[in-house]
């Protein structure tokens, strides 16, 4: 028995369509991919200058806060009598390496964000997770300054409690 003239002509009609529709499926992929990377790197650059202006943001306020602290140390030391204490001057010496910090802190950070429009994937993940390192640094730093604040008010509440005693009338 003989085939069909049709089953023939039927497969090669498909065989073309398979192959077209192939082709046409790998162009389509290719252009997917090239438009994946191109959102994956802007994702990435707009990640980067959001994580930068965070940093700077907390930056700006870690040295409005540590200036701050500084003056509240110095009120609190000069109104307890220690403000040329060995306390006092080691607190200066761990603030002007703070402050110095800050600066290396700046200049890194600007450093990172600059020209991040030719970057590659890799090279911008790297620099987004210098950013976040910094970014933890800044956290670190204002904690601790933070901290001193609290620990200033305390001490603060403690002497105008001292100071209320001593003028309490005796009965």
């Amino acid at each position: 028995m003989s085939e069909p003239l049709w089953i023939p002509i039927t497969g090669m009609i498909t065989g073309i369509i398979g192959a077209i529709t192939g082709i046409a499926g790998a162009v389509l992929g290719i252009i997917s991919v090239r438009k994946v990377k191109h959102l994956k790197s802007l994702d990435l650059r707009l990640e980067l200058r959001k994580a930068e202006s965070t940093a700077s943001v907390a930056l700006s306020d870690l040295s409005a806060s540590m200036e701050r602290a500084k003056q509240s140390r110095e009120r609190v030391y000069s109104a307890t009598g220690q403000s040329k204490s060995g306390a006092m001057v080691k607190w200066h010496a761990t603030y002007d390496s703070d402050h110095t910090e800050i600066l290396n802190i700046k200049s890194e950070l600007s450093g990172l964000v600059a020209q991040c429009q030719d970057l590659s994937h890799e090279e911008l993940e790297s620099r987004l997770v210098s950013v976040h390192r910094l970014q933890l640094k800044i956290d670190g730093l204002m904690q601790h300054y933070q901290a001193s604040l609290d620990s200033d008010d305390e001490e603060r509440n403690q002497l105008r409690a001292d100071m209320r005693e001593r003028l309490k009338p005796l009965n």
